[in-house]
């Protein structure tokens, strides 16, 4: 059997680094020099004490952060009735498992103009309802940003769902069966066992979708309120306006929060890992005994 060199691991990993190197690390420290200096390349933290004293980044980042939490819960709930769904077997599974993907091609700027068409109080959805003497409430633009988290929801559910489907399908079903067998119920089971042991690709579709919705600028820029902006709409702003110092601050904090968020996976996944590896060496340790 050939044995892999040192150096051909490394001449294997070296390009994935390079890549990865240049697309992420490379941007985010020029960002954050651009932050901290002056324009004679000097350290100052004049952009980070103008972002702290202004009221509409500090309020812009809140609620970029709230109403990605709120879109990804919404869409979380809906991948995992989804993921049931598709496990059972019903009249037009195939259909409806083709066109509730749909969303996930379609792009941002087309779900937001739709959205527009559809809940906006002019829209298609109050002109039915008006003849039934049914006011809809102001979804779109409104300031707790309703519009923003259905849209958000509606177009990243059905990718976690794909992701929480692919997390229970490759659970074991003997083991759900011997759980069932020795008395539990299919919610105890289904909470208790299953949950536990698909934790990683939940923990995956979570931050995924959190990420993505605290990324999104073409549905907040469009559906959201005219203040509290979203913080990517603010850097756009500073763009604009060439504000170079701003947008890089902006940019690096934006990058600090989605740091947060993967390593706050790590620490879910750190500690699903250590739960399992304490179960099985329980039950390697007992489980004859038991």
């Amino acid at each position: 059997m050939m044995r892999t060199t040192r150096p051909a691991i490394w001449l294997s990993v070296v390009p994935a680094i390079a890549v990865l190197a240049l697309l992420f690390y490379v941007p985010l420290a020029g960002s954050l020099y651009g932050s901290v200096a002056d324009e004679k390349n000097r350290f100052t933290l004049t952009a980070y004490r103008s972002l702290m004293s202004d009221a509409s980044v500090r309020r812009g980042l809140i609620f970029t952060i709230e109403y990605a939490v709120a879109s990804t819960t919404a869409a979380f709930v809906y991948g995992m009735a989804w993921a049931a769904l598709m496990h059972r077997a019903f009249p037009g599974k195939r259909w409806y498992g083709v066109l509730s993907r749909a969303p996930i091609v379609i792009p941002g700027v087309a779900v937001a103009l739709m959205m527009l068409t559809l809940l906006e109080q002019g829209g298609f959805l109050a002109r039915v309802l008006a003849p039934l003497g049914i006011a809809l409430p102001r979804i779109v633009r409104d300031p707790a940003g309703a519009g923003t988290v259905i849209a958000l929801a509606w177009k990243e559910a059905p990718l976690m769902g794909a992701i929480v489907a692919s997390a229970f399908g490759s659970l074991r079903a003997d083991v759900v069966q011997a759980a069932r067998s020795l008395g539990a119920t299919a919610w105890r089971a289904f909470w208790l066992i299953q949950v536990p042991a698909a934790m990683p690709g939940l923990a995956a579709a979570a931050l995924l979708g959190f990420v993505r919705a605290l990324g999104a600028f073409a549905i907040p820029s469009l559906l959201g309120p005219a203040y509290p902006k979203p913080i990517l709409v603010l850097l756009y702003e500073a763009f604009e306006y060439g504000d170079w110092p701003r947008v890089c601050a902006i940019g690096t904090v934006f990058a600090a929060v989605s740091i947060i968020a993967a390593w706050l996976y790590y620490r879910v996944m750190q500690a699903a890992i250590s739960r399992e590896t304490d179960a099985r060496t329980h039950n390697a340790r007992y489980g004859g005994i038991l």
